[in-house]
């Protein structure tokens, strides 16, 4: 009897080594996963028509994340925001274009 406890304990103790070997696995791939989808989101870029829509502000924000807001006002006078996640280098020449559309100087110049 004490035998077949014995090896019910060892096969008990291999079973958790598999669990623990296939939860590292699971954590691995949605590791994977989510720095994949931060490199999508980094490395995206984004053409905004600032004749289209009546934007008055883009914005840096960090929501858990750093995220561009851009401030528009809709044909019908409501004012919105819409949430970009993109790099901090794309903020800024978001940024800059807008910056050229109301014809404000680049930082530093008067």
């Amino acid at each position: 009897m004490f035998g077949k406890v014995k090896k019910l304990k060892q096969a008990l103790a291999a079973a958790n080594e598999r669990i623990k070997i296939l939860e590292k696995s699971i954590a691995d791939q949605k590791d994977l996963y989510n720095n994949a989808q931060e490199d999508d989101i980094n490395n995206s870029t984004f053409v905004i028509d600032f004749n289209a829509i009546n934007v008055f502000s883009i914005e840096r924000l960090n929501k858990g994340q750093a995220v561009t807001v851009i401030g528009f006002v809709t044909p019908d006078g409501d004012t919105r925001q819409w949430y970009l996640y993109c790099s901090h280098e794309e903020h800024n020449r978001l940024a800059e274009e807008f910056k050229k559309h109301i014809k404000l100087p680049k930082k530093g110049r008067k």
